[in-house]
């Protein structure tokens, strides 16, 4: 299904993704704030529901952002292109698996509203130089950024059970469903072109790793692909039928010419 992104080298994972649908549950219930009963009644203590919350909301953040990984999410930054682009834009160093053998590739992706809200809620004053969210500190030896990642990776692994069971949600997500929950969903968006999906995840065709580049795509038209993040196509595009109208042109029209509209619409 993902020839082109070389995502089916990961196909005994093909079923870890959770669709449009359900991560506009999630981040409708994350943007909500709120975990009550049927009473009314706080379902958490304070200082462990906002643990729940901000994990979640990092899970959003890899997704809406690319896919990425929890430790590109953990290591981004406000630099150069963030200042650039008036905060529209973030990159990363999206670092393969080693047993791809291959040099890590820059991604770019939009800042979308939902994004903006994540960041409003969670995120660093902006800053040059400075990370995104204060969790991990630059100062960190890289021993001490792998136990941190791997601490986070265990709590949000935690915190999305417990989502998911408030929500009913059968599957159990980890962090890595973000990624596979990204590709799978532009994918089947139906629009998105594969070398968008590929580029964003910092994949490489013919061993290329420069093709995903700054400009490589205009603002506007990554924020239109990654609108079907949270935003299922079907009846976005069905246009709105005026009955009445549409009678008076077909009343207008001789039998021959109205013959001929219907064998066109056939085809």
């Amino acid at each position: 299904m993902f020839k082109d992104t070389g995502y089916n080298k990961a196909q005994s994972r093909k079923h870890e993704f959770l669709d449009v649908s359900t991560m506009r549950r999630l981040y409708d219930f994350w943007k909500a704030d709120e975990a009550i009963d049927s009473e009314g009644k706080e379902l958490f203590l304070k200082r462990e529901k906002q643990a729940i919350f901000r994990d979640l909301g990092l899970f959003l953040f890899m997704y809406l952002g690319d896919g990425q990984n929890l430790a590109d999410t953990l290591r981004l930054t406000y630099d150069e292109l963030y200042y650039a682009t008036h905060g529209k834009q973030l990159r990363f160093l999206r670092h393969k698996t080693r047993d791809r053998n291959e040099s890590a590739s820059e991604v770019i992706f939009p800042i979308t509203s939902e994004i903006q809200e994540i960041l409003n809620r969670y995120g660093n004053t902006p800053k040059l130089g400075r990370r995104v969210f204060p969790i991990m500190s630059d100062l960190l030896s890289p021993e001490q950024e792998i136990w941190v990642i791997q601490r986070y990776n265990r709590y949000i692994r935690e915190h999305m059970a417990k989502v998911a069971k408030l929500l009913g949600l059968e599957q159990m997500p980890s962090p890595t469903w973000a990624r596979h929950s990204f590709a799978t969903n532009l994918n089947n968006s139906g629009v998105v072109p594969y070398k968008y999906i590929s580029d964003s995840m910092g994949h490489s065709s013919n061993g290329d790793i420069t093709s995903n580049y700054i400009g490589a795509y205009p603002l506007e038209k990554m924020l239109e692909y990654n609108h079907y993040l949270l935003n299922e196509k079907s009846k976005e595009s069905i246009p709105v039928v005026d009955k009445k109208a549409l009678l008076e042109m077909l009343k207008g029209l001789s039998e021959e010419e109205r013959m001929e509209l219907i064998s066109k619409l056939s085809e």
